[in-house]
Order: structure tokens, then C-alpha cells, then sequence
């Protein structure tokens, strides 16, 4: 609530996919979604200019399977959420049994940053190091790619790889093959996903890192914003889910608070203006205070809130 942003209720349906026995809807680059059926298969369709349904072409296309005609497998998705970040066209997914696939622009802002020579569309498997255990690669669980990937290792080590311009990868070497992150080798992780130039991971007990660009203070702590950081550091305690997309996140804490932090173009944050919320001090959404969350989603120019009585909840600017 403020002068331009509000919190709304979202009750109106705008439009149905007929696809039978969709069991959960992906948000993904700009215009496209993806969605997987109960029998495992890939459904993709909408905006496609860079390739990034998959398809292997970069026509814009009605709902579609992406592993009708591949060996890409069953896909997994943990969430609901992006899985091709603002700005880029490069999309990366694992499957159930831990590999790791991406696919999209061929450009060299694209697929060869991630080691993908393959043509525009075409799923390309992105081989993980070896567990060193095993001496066969790290199977994955779960995984987030835009301009850059991270992905999460079975054996809860981080890896990332593609575009390094702004320490986004929180490691030096070689950036079109998938290595780890070693500053979070003694944290025990449970999500990862990426901004637009900044990368996130959640631990069991709660903490929330960040590293990468800070152009909009997405980083959530005192970086300069002219500055980045390559080393994962705690930005957040206590905290139980989070989302980014783009430069802005919002997270849920443990004693059913909502705070978020960053790009406030669209009034996303929820602060009541357009200034992007920099530095340690994150904005608290006391709309939300003492109220049971079930899920949040960052996207672009909006902020969307599940409570558990079942209330959709919008950050938007209208």
C-alpha cells in the first residue's frame, strides 16, 4: 500500500491452457511458460526468439512437447518459478535422474558462454565435474540459468558456469564448464536460483547468501553499487523461501515476516515508490506480518505472495 503500489488480491482468470493433467506452470523468459503433466512431459509454448522453448527454431509457438524428440528425460521442477532469467534467453533444467540440460540463444551472449555449440533451440546436456567418490559426475537437483547457471549438487556443493562479467560465478576459471563454488563448501544448501548479474543459495539453517552485481542493490548488503562481490556472504537469517527475478528478491522468514530488497522500477518492492531498496536494510511488507506464507515469486515488474488460507497476494503497479 502506498502512492502507486498496492497489494491485490488475484482472482481472475485470464486465460486456459487445454493441455490435460498439468500438474505445475513455470514462469520463463519474458513471454514463454512451461509446464510439466503428470506422465512427465515437457510443455512449452509462447514468446521463442531466441530458441529458448527448446523446440529447436526460434518461431513463436503454440503449446508444444520438448522431449518428444529428444533424450532430455523427465524434467523436474522443485517450485514454481523463472527458469530463464530477465535479459537472457538461456534455459537450464535437470531431470530425475540428476542431469543437467540447457538450451536457447547461440549468440556469443548465449549458449557457447555455457560450452552449448549446438544450433538455436536445440537441448544441449551441461556434464557436471565427477563426485570424487564416485568418478562419475555430480548428479543434480536442482538447477538455474539466465545469463549465467548455478545448479545444486547431490552432494550439496554449488556449481556454476556461463557469464562472469560481474563475479556472478563467486570463482575464477573457466566459464563454460560447470565448477564449484567453493566458498560454500562448509554450508549445507537447499535452493539456488540467480538474478540478472547476482546469484542466491539458501542453507538448511535458514541463512540466505548472495553474490555478483549490486547495480540495483540486489546483492542485500552494503556493496557499492558500482560494485560487485565474488565471494557468497549471509544477506538474510531465518529465512524460509525466497524468490528473485531480474534485480529484485523477496523472502519469507521463519516467524512470518516478508522482507525484499533491490529493483523497484515497477513498484515491485512495495515501498510505495519507484527507489530501489539498497544496502543491509531490506523493506519489511508488514501487510504480511503474522500471516502464514506458502509461497512468494519475484518476476520481473511484480511480487506475488501465497498465504497459506489459500489469498494470492500481488505487488504490482497499476
Amino acid at each position: 500500500k502506498g502512492s502507486g503500489a498496492y497489494v491485490t488480491e488475484v482472482s481472475k482468470v485470464v486465460n486456459t491452457v487445454t493441455k490435460s493433467s498439468l500438474n505445475m506452470t513455470i514462469m520463463g523468459y519474458i513471454h514463454s511458460a512451461y509446464a510439466t503433466d503428470t506422465s512427465g512431459n515437457f510443455w512449452v509454448w509462447g514468446g521463442n526468439g531466441h530458441g529458448h522453448l527448446g523446440l529447436g527454431h526460434g518461431t513463436d509457438n503454440q503449446p508444444g512437447q520438448i522431449n518428444t524428440n529428444t533424450n532430455i528425460g523427465t524434467l523436474v521442477f522443485r517450485k514454481p518459478g523463472i527458469i530463464a532469467g530477465y535479459n537472457s534467453s538461456y534455459v537450464v533444467v535437470c531431470n530425475t535422474i540428476g542431469e543437467c540440460w540447457g538450451w536457447g540463444g547461440t549468440s556469443s551472449a548465449y549458449g557457447p558462454a555455457f560450452g552449448n555449440n549446438e544450433g538455436m533451440g536445440i537441448p544441449y546436456k551441461h556434464v557436471m565435474p565427477n563426485d570424487t567418490s564416485t568418478g562419475v559426475p555430480v548428479l543434480i537437483t536442482q538447477c538455474s540459468g539466465g545469463g549465467h547457471a548455478l545448479a545444486l549438487g547431490a552432494d550439496s556443493n554449488v556449481y556454476s558456469w556461463g557469464n562472469n562479467s560481474y563475479n556472478q560465478l563467486g570463482r575464477s576459471g573457466t566459464t563454460t564448464s560447470p565448477a564449484r563454488v567453493t566458498g560454500l563448501d562448509t554450508v549445507e544448501v537447499i535452493e539456488v536460483a540467480i538474478g540478472t548479474w547476482t546469484s542466491y543459495a539458501l542453507s538448511s539453517n535458514g541463512d540466505l547468501y548472495s553474490w555478483g552485481g549490486n547495480d540495483s542493490g540486489q546483492l542485500g548488503d552494503n556493496t557499492s553499487t558500482s560494485g560487485t562481490k565474488s565471494t557468497p556472504s549471509v544477506v538474510a537469517s531465518n529465512v524460509k523461501m525466497f524468490s528473485v527475478h531480474a534485480s529484485h528478491v523477496i523472502y519469507a522468514k521463519n516467524d512470518n515476516t516478508v522482507f525484499t530488497f533491490g529493483w523497484n522500477h515497477s513498484y515491485q518492492i512495495g515501498n510505495g515508490n519507484t527507489n530501489n531498496v539498497t544496502g543491509s536494510t531490506h523493506y519489511q511488507l508488514t501487510t504480511f506480518d503474522n500471516v502464514p506464507i506458502r509461497q512468494v515469486i519475484a518476476h520481473y515488474g511484480s511480487t506475488l505472495v501465497l498465504t497459506e488460507s489459500g489469498e494470492y497476494l500481488s505487488l504490482i503497479h497499476i
